[in-house]
């Protein structure tokens, strides 16, 4: 199989072996779910954060667009967990899904992952929808500050070696290119696999926020009271913070 010719389920499965998270998030997620009884991920992928939260007793609905990325996960759904779990087809900027949640999650910078500033205003919107009294969205990002988010000069880091990942019993070596366009707020993202058929790559665009930012879009979205963290552990959030986390009540 050259890499021309990859279906989508391998393609889906380098993702998550490329893709697996921030440190300390599983954990982070679960310790902010205590007491929840309905969660909504948006953009849950494989199930990285899913499962481990179905495992642990809740109730858990997961929403992505990729149907090969939900398959993985439905996989990895076993036992009790499996029927604790609910994986839905869909659009984080427009959807809907009976019932109401204690939480909604967006974890490992989803919301970046969206088009543009009106698709995150809506997808905040429809997430604040499904709320239950008392609920809270949370979610996490790469922390940016508000300098990085005007115009800029186009700037292409060309391939740099991003490391290996085992794949399907082979060592996989990555590479990985950054693009700036110019365009404020925007980074465009690619790795490269180098299969043994050819090489496969993959591209993810990022629209990124600084903290006000986002305050004010989640104000946009109709959300009340909002705070930023800077980081798993509960750290403040200030300019040396490289994560962002955010819980937002209606």
């Amino acid at each position: 199989m050259s890499g021309d010719d990859l279906d989508a389920r391998a393609r889906a499965e380098l993702y998550r072996t490329l893709h697996c998270g921030t440190e300390g998030d599983v954990a982070f997620y679960l310790g902010a779910c205590q007491g929840a009884r309905r969660i909504l991920e948006l953009g849950c992928g494989a199930g990285r954060v899913l499962v481990p939260l179905a495992e642990a007793g809740h109730e858990v609905v997961g929403l992505d667009r990729d149907p090969a990325l939900l398959a993985l996960a439905d996989e990895a759904l076993v036992g009790r967990a499996r029927a604790r779990a609910t994986l839905v087809k869909g659009d984080m900027t427009d959807f809907s899904v009976p019932g109401t949640f204690d939480r909604v999650l967006i974890p490992f910078t989803g919301l970046y992952a969206l088009d543009d500033v009106a698709a995150m205003v809506r997808c905040l919107a429809c997430a604040r929808a499904h709320l239950a009294p008392g609920g809270a969205l949370i979610l996490d990002a790469y922390a940016v500050d508000e300098g990085e988010c005007g115009p800029r000069e186009a700037w292409d880091s060309g391939w740099e070696p991003a490391g290996a990942i085992r794949w399907r019993g082979e060592q996989i070596a990555v590479s990985e290119r950054n693009v700036v366009p110019g365009d404020p707020c925007r980074v465009d993202v690619s790795y490269r696999f180098e299969l043994p058929g050819g090489p496969v790559e993959q591209h993810i665009r990022h629209h990124f926020l600084s903290w006000p930012m986002l305050d004010g879009l989640l104000e946009a979205a109709g959300f009340g009271e909002a705070a930023a963290r800077g980081g798993f552990d509960g750290e403040p959030f200030d300019d040396e913070s490289e994560v962002m986390v955010v819980i937002a009540a209606p």
